[in-house]
């Protein structure tokens, strides 16, 4: 049986559920342990935010950021996904 931290909004898919390390089980089995918490920050913290887009060299993951977790050079709360910033 796998540990439930807490019960809330999935900081990658933005779907509420059980979060186990901080990410609901797909994105906890898709992208790992440290997934959520790297979600959270990238959500919650502007600057982490341009440089993980940044760090990012093909344009289809940079399409899938902006998909994910909005425009990071978007001053518009409206432009970024889920309006959580």
């Amino acid at each position: 049986m796998e540990a439930v931290t807490a019960i809330g909004s999935c900081p990658g898919c933005l779907k509420m559920a059980a979060l186990r390390e901080g990410s609901c089980k797909k994105c906890f089995s898709a992208f790992g342990p440290k997934y959520g918490a790297m979600a959270r920050r990238i959500r919650d913290d502007p600057e982490f935010s341009k440089k993980c887009y940044g760090a990012l060299r093909s344009e289809l993951a940079k399409r899938q950021f902006v998909v994910t977790f909005g425009d990071p050079h978007a001053t518009d709360p409206a432009n970024t996904a889920g309006g959580s910033r």
